[in-house]
């Protein structure tokens, strides 16, 4: 059996360091499970929400 997607109620339920968030990102890439967030409308299986995670994703790269 696979996950395919992981739904949470709201980002800070997951993680609460955008440092393991990106990382946790680019696993669930890795494998290709979709993430979803109800309550901020972030949903990986849409264009938009992958804009966002490489956002995300290309701005960890900035900071560390």
């Amino acid at each position: 059996m696979f996950i395919s997607l992981i739904v949470v109620y709201k980002l800070d339920r997951i993680s609460r360091s955008i440092l393991d968030f990106a990382n946790m990102m680019e696993l669930f890439q890795k494998y290709n499970v979709e993430f979803v967030s109800s309550t901020e409308k972030f949903d990986t299986s849409t264009p938009m929400g992958r804009a966002m995670l490489n956002i995300c994703i290309y701005t960890r790269g900035l900071v560390f």
